[in-house]
């Protein structure tokens, strides 16, 4: 990148990160800690006219001898700043959830552009990467889903029905109408809210069981109290899933995993206690579903307890028919 546009660059980035006026020294100071030297003084004033010319109100104490910009929140959002596009660039990486998708692909190229364009330091983007790792194990990718994710994009922005055929492992594939209300992102898949034709509550439909979808032309059916619904029970879901009844929960661990339950979130309503014998008690007021059986299960091997009644019903059923493969 050319030394004056780098130069330029830098002393925009920080006179927009500073809070009160700078004088010529505490730019010139600043510019060398990010190894930038100036080949004068009068260098700096000639670059502070550049930056007026690009659009900024640079201001100055009534001797002269202080700088700001005036108007910075003119510019809020439309310079990226060298940690941006460093923040940029990692968040990137958890977005591999969604390989195949127009998510990944428009935020991939929005990167590069903002990248190619206000990276002031000249970083490539795989310099920038070098010292981020994103380990997110196995993705799924969606390229096979495409052309379903595409429609449902578009029926959700135009406010159209979709028609669908959702096929489930060993059941018949099903082809039906429904009102797109939303796309859910949980953990690594994608969902979509939608009101099936016929049905008087929201569904939750797995993207990936979504064999072909085609927007309609009818106007989609829109139902604020029916999202609002939803949203109340969301709150007590302990996964994607809504069904089931609601219980308190209370699970006893051995005083060996507390530290690996204090370090998580487990819930939005967790309480954590711990008792006289070192062992601790997570309380958590959820749905009780298979989506909740599967996870204690897998912390099985530390459990000393488990209530109410009718979730440990359903753990030793599952448990008996694991027994009886």
């Amino acid at each position: 990148m050319d030394r004056k546009v780098l130069r330029v660059f830098t002393l925009i980035q920080i006179l927009l990160d500073t809070t009160y006026p700078l004088s010529l020294d505490d730019m010139e100071l600043r510019l060398e800690e990010r190894g930038i030297a100036l080949p004068s003084r009068r260098t700096i004033f000639r670059d502070l006219q550049d930056i007026q010319r690009l659009g900024y109100t640079i201001t100055s104490s009534r001797r002269g001898s202080l700088y700001q910009i005036q108007n910075k929140a003119d510019f809020a959002g439309s310079f990226f700043t060298h940690d941006m596009v460093q923040a940029l660039h990692m968040g990137k990486g958890l977005f591999r959830y969604f390989e195949g998708t127009i998510f990944k692909e428009t935020l991939d190229r929005a990167i590069s552009m903002i990248t190619a364009s206000t990276n002031p330091y000249g970083d490539t983007p795989q310099e920038i990467d070098r010292g981020f790792s994103v380990q997110l194990g196995p993705c799924r990718d969606y390229r096979d889903k495409r052309d379903v994710v595409d429609e449902v994009i578009s029926a959700l922005y135009g406010g159209y029905r979709l028609r669908i055929t959702y096929v489930k492992m060993g059941e018949v594939p099903k082809t039906f109408s429904l009102s797109p209300y939303r796309m859910i992102i949980y953990h690594d898949s994608l969902y979509l809210l939608g009101l099936k034709e016929g049905d008087s509550f929201l569904k939750i439909f797995h993207i990936t069981r979504i064999d072909e979808a085609e927007q309609e032309e009818r106007v989609a059916h829109f139902d604020p109290a029916l999202l609002e619904e939803y949203e109340d029970k969301a709150v007590h879901s302990f996964g994607i899933m809504t069904y089931g009844s609601k219980e308190r929960v209370r699970l006893r661990f051995a005083a060996e995993s507390a530290s690996f339950i204090y370090e998580r979130v487990w819930h939005e309503s967790q309480k954590i206690e711990e008792t006289k014998s070192g062992d601790i008690i997570l309380t958590m007021d959820v749905f009780c579903n298979d989506e909740l059986v599967t996870w204690v299960l897998g912390l099985s091997g530390a459990l000393r307890d488990i209530a109410p009644p009718c979730l440990k019903e359903m753990v030793q059923r599952r448990c008996y028919d694991l027994c009886n493969l």
